[in-house]
């Protein structure tokens, strides 16, 4: 697979500039705050230890996933994905999902007047298996964390995918992809909200949303009867650009404790 280089070395860019000057801006709050140790049975704010903060004399690391339905004006269908987050140098990590996607476009109800009953049309059916593998920067933001318990950040990713297409028996094609592979990267901003702390386990229990931009590029695997009858395969490779959003829950705990 071929990408344009003009288009990536754009994306890395902005990223590195957005980067740096919000690095610059957050470390002007963290002058006047002290490092905070992890509570061992005294009552403190639930907001002066949010999760990857370089107040903290600990770094962190963070279990993720969801389980939620997709609803579409002509299917549905499931969305799943787990995954582990490592921190370093207190504010940032690194972190890989698995995220599963499989749903079905529904088809027209057909009246069987032999059996006096309606019988749903054949369906296309679409899997999708991808390991998402991303950086994160997470901003000082000292005031916004200790009053919303929220930690911003900002990342970059890769996304290595695999769609494969079923089609039921008797279904009517419109296309005659089999299958897609898929590499794309991207940037990201997102939040961190903290919902509650444990305070016994220094652990916390988090919600995990971002939007990003990514540039993809497709290997798009077509299958179909060639003049000898025989299965003709061929392959396309178009490049894409899209809106990303996510959303998971975490438990963010805590590694590498420094007096």
């Amino acid at each position: 697979m071929k990408f344009k280089t003009s288009v990536i070395k754009k994306f890395i860019v902005l990223w590195i500039l957005i980067t740096v000057v919000s690095s610059a801006n957050s470390q002007s709050d963290s002058t006047t705050n002290q490092n905070l140790t992890p509570s061992s049975g005294n009552h403190v704010n639930t907001y002066n230890n949010t999760p990857f903060n370089q107040q903290n004399n600990w770094k962190n690391w963070a279990i993720k996933g969801k389980v939620l339905p997709e609803i579409f004006l002509v299917g549905s269908g499931i969305t799943g994905s787990i995954g582990f987050e490592w921190g370093f140098a207190k504010n940032q990590s690194i972190g890989i999902d698995y995220v599963y996607h499989k749903y079905s476009f529904d088809g027209a109800d057909v009246y069987d007047s032999l059996s006096d009953q309606y019988i749903s049309e054949p369906r296309q059916r679409i899997t999708d298996e991808a390991l998402f593998l991303n950086y994160r920067y997470y901003f000082n933001a000292q005031k916004i964390r200790q009053k919303s318990g929220i930690a911003p950040y900002l990342g970059c990713f890769t996304r290595v995918a695999k769609q494969t297409y079923i089609y039921d028996k008797g279904y009517v094609k419109t296309d005659d992809v089999v299958r897609e592979n898929q590499v794309s990267f991207g940037i990201m901003y997102g939040l961190l909200g903290e919902i509650n702390h444990y305070q016994r386990t220094d652990r916390s229990f988090c919600i995990d949303a971002y939007v990003g931009l990514f540039i993809k590029q497709k290997e798009r695997i077509h299958e179909y009867p060639g003049p000898d009858k025989n299965l003709v395969r061929s392959s396309e490779f178009p490049v894409n650009y899209g809106f990303r959003i996510g959303l998971n829950l975490s438990i963010v705990s805590v590694h590498s404790r420094h007096k």
